[in-house]
């Protein structure tokens, strides 16, 4: 859909008929021809025009921001991305702040860090007394116990890198992660190459250590299933534009609620 309305956009809309654009896969692998083309359109228009349109459009986009854009972006400012601390060599400086804002746990910076191996002593008796065992097997380190999350069960709904990944991760540890994709299409990242064996190396990075089962979600029957799912699991990781769930009737409150 997002190249759909991309071409439309530039009123090139002949491209969507072009078999070297036909599916995702095939557009990988045509990427630097629609680069061009989009460079040389998005070269003809200012920022503030492309922003009209391609918001008109509804196509993902972003302006690459500088390191004076992101200090005065209003955005950033609201939700105080960069706060001042006092560091006890250089004096006040701005800093960073912990990206996700949750409202029981909300993250701190207690301090610009500590001096040059000041907590040289913690850390090694932290790793004195570590009962996880380790073990060399065919040059590679192998934790064996990997176990932490095993009695967590985890709907993945991520998209893409980002959001599946950290179900990705969660699974590394033990956790029974089960991935929800789209019948007839599954998650983008198993389309996109390099490919070995007509299998994404992707996927084979994302997908690892998930079970698999397809829903659709945009049905009455797909949305039973999924909170039957929700019901006997403990997290829902999720990576849609802001509102699609709720538009299922699978928002956070109906979800809780379950």
């Amino acid at each position: 859909k997002s190249f759909a309305n991309l071409v439309r956009a530039m009123k090139t809309e002949g491209l969507k008929d072009d078999p070297r654009f036909q599916s995702i896969s095939s557009r990988a692998e045509n990427g630097k021809i629609i680069n061009d083309i989009v460079a040389r359109w998005v070269e003809d228009h200012k920022f503030e025009e492309l922003k009209a349109v391609l918001d008109r459009e509804d196509v993902p986009f972003n302006h690459v921001n500088s390191t004076k854009d992101i200090f005065e972006d209003p955005h950033c400012q609201a939700r105080q991305n960069i706060i001042e601390a006092e560091d006890p060599v250089i004096g006040r400086v701005k800093l960073p702040m912990v990206v996700p804002k949750f409202s029981k746990t909300p993250g701190i910076i207690k301090n610009t860090g500590a001096g040059l191996g000041e907590n040289n002593e913690e850390i090694k008796s932290m790793v004195k007394n570590l009962s996880l065992e380790l073990k060399i097997e065919e040059d590679t380190l192998v934790l064996e116990d990997n176990q932490a999350l095993k009695d967590l069960r985890i709907l993945d709904l991520g998209m893409s890198l980002a959001g599946s990944f950290c179900a990705t991760l969660l699974a590394d540890f033990g956790a029974e992660v089960i991935k929800v994709e789209e019948p007839g299409k599954g998650d983008i990242l198993r389309k996109i190459p390099p490919f070995y064996k007509d299998s994404s190396l992707w996927w084979a990075v994302d997908g690892r250590n998930k079970k698999s089962v397809t829903i659709n979600l945009k049905t009455t029957e797909g949305q039973r299933i999924f909170k039957d799912l929700v019901k006997i699991s403990d997290i829902v990781v999720e990576g849609f534009r802001p509102g699609t769930m709720e538009r299922w009737g699978l928002g956070y409150d109906d979800l809780k609620r379950v």
